[in-house]
């Protein structure tokens, strides 16, 4: 434990509990105020009001009546349409900013006394709660993906057919309730995996049992993703106790530095990267003067009322939200020494969306460097022979869940086309490929007479066109593949892991040809348990991006066609351009540091600078 003393001032020590109270009032009054918002029609997508409110008429028609027509059928495309960017903007400020300072409060030292564990829990979750009923409520909403869920597990359990190789428009002429009318993608298969189907298809059967309306089987669906969000915010706080508790054994079990003595002859580069952490003022991540309950508050927080989470699982239902109860069983378990259920987890994880299926590489490395750690005095060949076995026995396990999970929707290979045919595999939408699909045939035929080519037409456009829609996705596969083998090499513990975890699924979105907000829920679980501190704030700037392109999406791209034809820059741009400058200011600092540490450097040793 820290040997660091506590204020024991219980007016000091309680006024974490008054900020949290003041945070979650004014997280409930944004998030009413997003509600408001949502009663437009301009706001919510293609113009679908819920079918839960139409279900629940008595209970949202007088709601309903709150408001002019003339708000609640307002055209996206009328320039009376821009009164909602003021506050939308307003809502995003709000309830990111209390959670910005929220988080700031709650990582200081000294701020925790364990008996004030209980009644922090008590508001955090009790706020989240009331922020998921009311988004429960809202008139619309943000995407079209959860009238798929219904109408998948109704191919698979009603028709007895396959999602993957048949669509839900094969079935219109059955459809006497006229749920087709709500779908999307009518025409397209399933992307989601078997794991996910269950799921739904038993929401779906006991939809049938209460009353078999599309409202119903909706509303199950949404409450199925609000349970995840608040069982994930559970692991998550039992996550980061489990890491703060291998950070004090980790500290306990060392060799205490203040007590070596100090060898200068051991080389002057060593000595330079001494002096050069004094003066950075770095030093191992972990619990200061509270038993870590700061990290641990600061992940739960993190997570719990992340705005870009509460819309995507508590307004819209993503199943995201199942995918990572998934990778957070997995990452418990293995904190608790239970591998093989680990990567069964994990492997259920890439069963809901194939794309957990970034968490696996990373995982099976640190499990060869877990198992040669573990392997103690043997020999090197056998120590590594014993983290091979280890990812070996993982890759089984995976492989395993997946043949037992797919059988029931088994038709031979096709089953599985939709992984590489899927819509995301085919077009480039809201994404930088996009910018490079549309810009690059005209920046080719700018640069062409540079290198000699004079024949530059419409034939050349399209030439230049197809080539780069062709090769581009493989393109952006080999840089992402670059980037996770770079952050990937030295998390050889979990606490690396999930820093590397993080970038490697950052990486991932931003080289997507096909992106869409909820996409960025994937990076939040590792940011909130990394001690990182550039992936988190990364994380929370591509979140406020992501939300912000819902009010540029609805609204704003059609009266200015910048929204329209830089929407990828427009959300990947901000996280991107804080890289940058974080990354250049760091070389700036470090190079300052480095000077300095070599001054102190020759000052001590000035026998070994004279001989340098």
């Amino acid at each position: 434990m820290s040997t660091q003393t506590t204020d024991h001032d219980p007016a000091k020590q309680a006024h974490v509990l008054r900020q949290l109270s003041i945070a979650g009032i004014l997280l409930v009054v944004g998030y009413i105020w997003f509600f408001v918002l949502m009663q437009s029609a301009a706001f919510y997508y293609a113009n679908r009001p819920d079918p839960v409110q139409i279900r629940l008429h008595a209970v949202f028609d007088p709601i309903s009546r709150l408001f002019p027509p003339q708000w609640l059928n307002l055209d996206r495309a009328d320039k009376f349409a821009l009164v909602l960017v003021p506050p939308f903007l307003a809502v995003m400020l709000t309830i990111i900013g209390t959670l910005v300072y929220t988080l700031r409060q709650v990582a200081k030292p000294n701020v925790w006394r364990p008996e004030y564990v209980g009644p922090a829990l008590r508001r955090i979750f009790g706020f989240t709660i009331a922020i998921l009923l009311i988004l429960l409520c809202v008139r619309g909403l943000l995407t079209t993906d959860i009238y798929s869920y219904v109408w998948y597990s109704r191919v698979w359990v009603e028709h007895g057919a396959s999602p993957y190789t048949h669509v839900p428009a094969e079935f219109a002429a059955q459809d006497t309730a006229r749920w087709l009318d709500w779908v999307f993608w009518r025409d397209e298969p399933a992307v989601y995996g078997p794991v996910w189907l269950y799921v739904s298809g038993a929401l779906y059967k006991l939809g049938e049992l209460a009353n078999g309306q599309f409202a119903t089987h909706l509303l199950s669906l949404r409450i199925l993703a609000d349970v995840a969000h608040l069982l994930n915010a559970a692991l998550v706080w039992k996550i980061a106790g489990l890491i703060v508790q291998r950070r004090e054994a980790a500290r306990t079990d060392a060799p205490r530095a203040a007590h070596r003595p100090r060898i200068f002859s051991a080389g002057r580069r060593s000595r330079l990267a001494q002096v050069g952490q004094r003066l950075r003022g770095t030093k191992t991540p972990g619990p200061i003067g509270d038993s870590g309950l700061g990290f641990r508050f600061g992940a739960l927080l993190f997570y719990i009322w992340n705005p870009l989470l509460l819309v995507e699982f508590g307004g819209n239902g993503h199943n995201d939200a199942v995918m990572l109860t998934f990778v957070l069983l997995a990452f418990w378990l293995h904190l608790l020494g239970r591998w093989r259920l680990a990567a069964l987890a994990l492997g259920l994880a890439t069963l809901v969306k194939l794309v957990a299926i970034l968490f696996l590489p990373g995982y099976l490395w640190l499990l060869l460097w877990e198992g040669y750690r573990a392997a103690g005095a043997q020999e090197g060949v056998r120590r590594y022979a014993q983290g091979v076995w280890r990812g070996v026995q993982a890759m089984a396990i995976v492989a395993v869940a997946w043949v037992v999970l797919y059988i029931p929707f088994w038709e031979g290979m096709q089953t599985l086309q939709v992984m590489l045919s899927g819509p995301a595999n085919r077009w480039y939408l809201h994404s930088l490929g996009e910018l490079v699909v549309q810009h690059g045939p005209s920046f080719a035929a700018n640069v062409a007479p540079s290198f000699g080519v004079t024949d530059i037409g419409p034939d050349f456009r399209a030439q230049a066109r197809t080539y780069i829609e062709a090769n581009l996705k493989v393109w952006m596969m080999f840089v992402a593949a670059l980037i996770a083998i770079a952050v990937t090499w030295k998390a050889r513990t979990f606490e690396r892991a999930l820093a590397a975890w993080g970038w490697v699924v950052f990486a991932g979105i931003i080289v997507q040809a096909w992106f869409w907000p909820w996409y960025v829920t994937w990076l939040v679980v590792p940011a909130a348990l990394s001690s990182s501190r550039r992936l988190r704030t990364a994380t929370l700037i591509f979140c406020a991006s992501s939300l912000l392109h819902y009010i540029e999406e609805q609204v704003l791209l059609f009266h200015f066609s910048i929204f329209r034809d830089l929407s990828g820059a427009l959300v990947m741009g901000p996280p991107l351009v804080y890289l940058l400058c974080s990354w250049l200011l760091e070389v700036r600092r470090n190079r300052r540091v480095n000077r300095q540490a070599r001054r102190e450097v020759i000052r001590e040793q000035p026998a070994v600078a004279h001989a340098g």
